[in-house]
């Protein structure tokens, strides 16, 4: 793993700032074997393991993730009694997954012996300016726009190599799509007042417009199932709100409440794999209707001398939103639309004990429903969207001067919600995991030993454990690393 981070910046003049920010990196992975589908024909939930068989590419390069990224910035703090700031950026990307043997799940996939590549580029800037209107009242106010390209395609093996070398050697002998290539433009125009009416009162509120264009290559050949399907162009558009207030009750207690709406388009990519018979781009998918978003928050929050503390609930509905449906392990991915609400409460509290003594703690939970198109009723979000309860500490020591301490636990707690609701395939089980972080001022840097998972408990992630409830699905049941170790030096000049 390579990563490259770079910043360079100057003061144009003392009310004037111009920055150029860089960052390049690269994950090579070694494919030392697939996962054995034996395991899924034991009963009961087993760890996923690997054949053990290392996986040489030929003609094709190992499984990597990429991305170059690209920012330059302008502040401009008193330009026509206003604030400046303008930002422009370019992003690459570059996914190539391990190898997938499609035979395992369809004797009679035409891919056969695969893997995915996926490529998305994008740029776009966002331009605001803040101005004061009276002493107490202020405008935010701009716009932004982005453009991304994209496209996904299948590398595909020389089966009868893979099959005589013992599955050690993938040669590849060509293409395929997986996502056809589509670009999504995005033009937004917003406008936010904050007005303080009093010491202890304060309002917010704002509108935004904002305008997508979704335009898919004209025709494309299915690489997974060989159905030609057509492509096109569509818009859509939609204006949203905002607006919160924050009353001061003591010195010390604030409460606050606010409403927002979102705007979003569902996951084109989902959308257009794995097309229909005679599937067309412009008349079988609806995008004139986006996934607006209503979301609700009411909270209280204190700030005394040596505690901070914020307790918050919140409510989201959208009448037309995006959930993923996963049937079974190696099938497709389905995207469902129907009315979605979501809710949770959230609490945060930091202590600082004593000079050399810090503490705390967060508490999150959240639950989501989804909207059956059958009998209409609510039914419990997978798994997969929605997290159970997850709680959080955390105790940090200055040892010595310069060198300090801190222990870190997180404790997963279980749901049965979406199982009981027959939406996931099995129930999610709770895991604790607990860290230890040691720094030490060194040089003129920081030296830091991090020690993840102390304990080296076996656990499986959220997704993971779902994923192990589907037929075979132990063979995909990949436990969480155990006991890591990392050891850092950071220095600035």
């Amino acid at each position: 793993s390579i990563n490259f981070l770079g910043k360079f910046g100057f003061e144009i003049t003392p009310k004037q700032r111009l920055q150029v920010t860089a960052n390049y990196f690269n994950d090579d992975q070694s494919q030392n074997g697939e996962l054995d589908l034996t395991v899924g024909e034991t009963p009961g939930i087993q760890k996923a393991r690997s054949t053990g068989v290392p996986v040489q590419f030929i003609n094709s390069p190992d499984p990597f993730d990429r991305a170059t990224i690209l920012a330059l910035s302008y502040t401009n703090d008193d330009i026509f009694n206003s604030q400046l700031q303008a930002l422009g950026y370019y992003r690459k990307t570059k996914t190539s997954d391990l190898l997938f043997d499609d035979r395992n799940f369809d004797p009679d996939a035409p891919l056969e012996v695969n893997r995915s590549v996926v490529d998305s580029e994008r740029f776009g800037g966002r331009l605001q300016t803040e101005t004061p209107i009276l002493n107490n009242l202020s405008l935010l106010w701009g716009g932004d726009y982005s453009n991304e390209d994209s496209e996904g395609n299948f590398d595909v093996f020389d089966t009868n190599e893979f099959d005589n070398s013992d599955r050690s050697r993938a040669r590849e002998i060509g293409t395929a799509i997986r996502i056809p290539a589509y670009e999504i433009e995005n033009l937004g125009f917003f406008s936010q007042l904050q007005w303080d009416a009093t010491e202890s009162l304060a309002f917010s509120g704002g509108v935004r417009y904002e305008n997508i264009n979704v335009s898919v290559v004209d025709n494309w050949i299915d690489g997974d199932t060989g159905i030609a399907a057509e492509g096109g162009e569509q818009s859509l558009d939609d204006v949203v709100f905002n607006a919160g207030i924050v009353y001061k009750a003591t010195q010390d207690i604030s409460l606050f409440t606010n409403f927002a709406q979102g705007f979003s388009l569902p996951n084109v990519s989902r959308v257009l794999q794995n097309p229909n018979e005679g599937f067309n781009f412009e008349e079988d998918v609806e995008l004139t209707s986006p996934q607006k978003i209503d979301s609700y928050e009411i909270g209280v929050r204190g700030q005394w001398n040596n505690v901070q503390a914020t307790l918050a609930g919140f409510y989201t509905y959208s009448d037309l939103g995006t959930s993923l449906e996963i049937i079974e392990i190696g099938q497709d991915i389905q995207v469902l639309r129907a009315a979605q609400r979501n809710y949770g409460v959230e609490f945060a509290v930091d202590w600082q004990a004593s000079k050399k003594w810090q503490l705390g703690s967060t508490f999150t939970w959240v639950e989501g429903d989804l909207k059956d198109s059958e009998t209409d009723e609510f039914l419990a979000s997978t798994g997969f969207e929605i997290a159970p309860i997850k709680l959080t500490a955390y105790v940090e020591n200055e040892t010595l001067p310069g060198w300090n301490n801190r222990l870190q636990a997180l404790y997963v707690g279980s749901r049965d919600r979406a199982f009981d609701d027959e939406v996931d395939p099995i129930g999610v089980d709770d895991y604790f995991v607990m860290d230890l972080i040691s720094s030490l001022e060194l040089g003129s840097g920081e030296l830091s030993l991090g020690v993840r998972n102390l304990l080296n408990n076996q656990y499986f992630n959220v997704p993971n454990q779902i994923n192990a409830g589907f037929e075979e699905g132990d063979s995909f049941a990949l436990a969480s690393r155990g006991r890591t170790f990392t050891l850092n030096y950071r220095f600035s000049f």
